[in-house]
């Protein structure tokens, strides 16, 4: 379970550090306000009739970045760039947009050139610290954000980062430290919820229910305070309630392999439900076909139910789709000695 385990995690790492930057363009104000059709013609006008105007190429920009249209918005941005290389904005989006089509360096160069021109900018000290934690420097990416701190000590973004730095060093106090700090400044902080319940299950600390279940109550349809909880009920020897929490993850999100996969061990060591475990780690399978943890655990169960056909077949199917991988070898050599 825990190679599967580790692999959503780090999954998950990245994921988030890529939601931050993309987000970081956006005001709040403006993400009420969805693009329309009508804007475009409007910024379209803007640009066609004054194209010297780097801001109109900017607002363009911004129009299709809120679109998620990253190669218009790359383009303009572009073209903003080469009339006017002043303006921190400017350098703040092509960053943004670097980051989102993976080119951390060259989105380094533009916070850098950033930075140039403004050097207490907290945003684009922030966005330096987040892509620092996604090129997994945290040393770098934990001196940016105390940089934007020191400028702004409410700045929930660098005191997530600062966090997420803690927690990938192994210091999970000063990880709760910060995350709560961000709950100080912001109770309804649905990510340093998640984050400071998923370091107390770390540590099989009961604490971790009341932030998921603030979190499920946050986001009702959100799937990982469920899956989380079930996890630290899973690690804590409480089958009914691991049962119950990943059925609830998975009513949110029924093409989760990894909940697929933590029901089968369940029904496989503790309710001792061959047949359901046999159909969960199917369905891990079903929604990862290379989920080579899963054809090894299937294989434990049909091997269990006598089928040593289909085990031989899963044991030799994650031998191969995993190399290097020791438990399906050691089961072919049991079965070969039967």
């Amino acid at each position: 379970m825990e190679k599967g385990k580790q692999k959503i995690n780090a999954c998950l790492s990245l994921v988030l550090a890529v939601i931050f930057l993309a987000a970081c363009g956006q005001k709040p104000e403006e993400e009420k306000k969805p693009p329309t059709e009508q804007a475009l013609s409007e910024l379209n006008v803007a640009v066609q009739k004054n194209p010297s105007d780097a801001r109109a190429w900017f607002n363009r920009a911004r129009y299709y970045l809120n679109k998620k249209d990253v190669g218009h918005a790359g383009d303009d941005i572009i073209k903003a760039l080469e009339l006017d290389t002043t303006q921190v904005d400017f350098f703040l989006m092509a960053a943004d947009i670097h980051l989102m089509t993976n080119n951390s360096g060259k989105c380094k160069a533009a916070l850098d050139k950033a930075l140039l021109i403004k050097p207490d900018c907290v945003e684009a000290l922030v966005k330096m610290a987040e892509l620092y934690l996604y090129v997994k420097q945290n040393g770098m990416s934990n001196e940016y954000a105390n940089q934007a701190l020191d400028l702004d000590k409410q700045n929930t973004r660098a005191l997530f980062i600062v966090g997420m730095n803690q927690k990938e060093s192994g210091d999970t106090a000063k990880a709760i430290y910060a995350f709560q700090q961000i709950l100080d400044l912001k109770p309804d902080d649905y990510d340093a919820l998640m984050q400071v319940g998923i370091l107390y299950s770390s540590r099989k600390n009961i604490l971790c229910m009341e932030y998921f279940k603030r979190a499920a109550k946050l986001h009702p349809g959100s799937y990982e305070p469920y899956y989380n909880s079930g996890l630290y009920y899973q690690k804590t020897g409480n089958t009914v309630n691991a049962l119950r929490d990943y059925r609830a993850a998975l009513a949110c999100n029924g093409r989760s392999a990894i909940t697929w996969y933590n029901l089968g061990v369940l029904h496989l060591q503790n309710t001792l439900d061959l047949d359901q475990a046999v159909q969960c780690f199917s369905k891990a399978l079903e929604f990862q076909p290379d989920y080579a943890e899963a054809m090894y655990m299937r294989g434990r169960a049909y091997e269990k139910k006598g089928n040593t056909e289909m085990a031989r077949q899963d044991y030799t199917k994650a031998l191969h789709t995993s190399a290097g991988y020791e438990l399906p070898f050691e089961a072919l050599k049991r079965l070969d000695r039967q």
